[in-house]
């Protein structure tokens, strides 16, 4: 009689498929979380139960703190930062085929101030002063600076650029001054405010 044959059976893994996935905000402001969503479950063709990867990079460089994690905590992100994260998924023996999603944090302008003008409608020779009653306010907590312009019909003045007053020697009988006010992060400037002025 013959010998039986035997016959081995070799079970491949299967590597898992590729993550699907976007980011709550690609423009996230300062002090704001970037999450990661998962536009759709992956499924192993195994069945096998899946683990999911996510490496983080701010400005060029890894944030270990944040690995395997699917989400940057606001804490993290600051404004004018460019990051990365690398995503997929394994089944313990391999690892599907990556994913890489971009965002830039955006730089937030301060608030509009709110301004009073003392001694609104003057007399010639008589001197004009703008305060700041309600300052403004920066969500990146940059430092503020405020930026005066004077306008005397319509036309802007340089001479005045910056300054909180008009002297009594600058308002004359019929003058029209207008002044409006921004702060400033160091970037970029805020809302204007503005008070017109008209001399009796």
């Amino acid at each position: 009689d013959g010998v039986a044959g035997e016959s081995s059976i070799t079970v491949v893994n299967t590597a898992p498929p590729r993550i699907e996935a976007d980011l709550s905000t690609v423009e996230p402001k300062a002090g704001e979380g970037v999450e990661v969503k998962i536009a759709k479950q992956p499924t192993d063709p195994d069945g096998d139960k899946l683990n999911f990867r996510y490496h983080w990079h701010k400005n060029g460089k890894e944030v270990p703190a944040l690995a395997d994690k699917p989400a940057a905590p606001a804490s993290e992100i600051g404004k004018n930062q460019t990051w990365k994260v690398e995503m997929w998924v394994d089944d313990g023996e391999a690892s599907g085929p990556g994913n890489v999603r971009y965002f830039h944090s955006r730089n937030t302008p301060p608030t509009k101030p709110a301004i009073s003008v003392r001694n609104k409608a003057p007399r010639a020779g008589e001197g004009i002063t703008v305060t700041v009653d309600k300052p403004s306010t920066d969500a990146d907590g940059d430092k503020i600076a405020y930026r005066y312009r004077w306008y005397r019909f319509g036309q802007e003045m340089e001479a005045h650029k910056d300054r909180t007053e008009l002297k009594p020697a600058d308002i004359k009988k019929g003058d029209t001054w207008a002044v409006t006010v921004a702060a400033h992060d160091g970037d970029v400037e805020g809302d204007k405010v503005s008070e017109t002025i008209a001399v009796v």
